[in-house]
């Protein structure tokens, strides 16, 4: 992903913030923070499954997550400590998302190049719809596995 990004000759001047120590070291928590909040996009390389913090703090910071999904042909192993769960993440695709998912980290440049302010802002809108009803639908559904389940109690009963 960075070689991409790094090797190839952008044809208007991007911004780049790279991180190279641990993002939750307290001397790199509020540039983290600044950088998502000023990104329109964030790099969100995955790890043993295809959703990180990244990908939710970009969202919450209104920045639009670039994913590639992980290879679902590579299988964990108990003793790496990454298991195998090729469908972790569908619950989240299913509700098509407003996020750009690639293929490949060498389809980012033809992605950004193509990329304009406009279908950017049309894009950060619909993140904040989706988001807004991700979190409501989500508590909703918790809410109502508890009451059938008998889980709530009355205060003072």
């Amino acid at each position: 992903m960075q070689q991409v990004v790094t090797d190839h000759e952008w044809s208007s001047p991007i911004v780049w913030t790279v991180f190279k120590q641990y993002v939750g070291h307290p001397n790199n928590t509020l540039e983290y923070r600044q950088a998502l909040l000023d990104s329109s996009f964030t790099l969100c390389p995955v790890g043993a499954g295809d959703d990180s913090f990244r990908f939710w703090e970009a969202i919450e910071a209104g920045s639009i997550p670039i994913l590639v999904p992980r290879d679902t042909t590579l299988h964990g192993t108990e003793e790496r400590g990454d298991y195998d769960c090729p469908d972790a993440f569908q619950d989240v695709l299913r509700t098509n998302p407003p996020i750009v998912v690639l293929k490949s980290w060498h389809e980012l440049p033809g992605f950004i190049e193509s990329s304009t302010e406009e279908s950017t802002r049309r894009l950060r809108k619909l993140l904040y719809i989706w988001n807004h009803e991700w979190w409501t639908n989500t508590t909703r559904m918790l809410d109502t596995a508890i009451n059938e389940r008998g889980l709530l109690t009355q205060v003072g009963a």
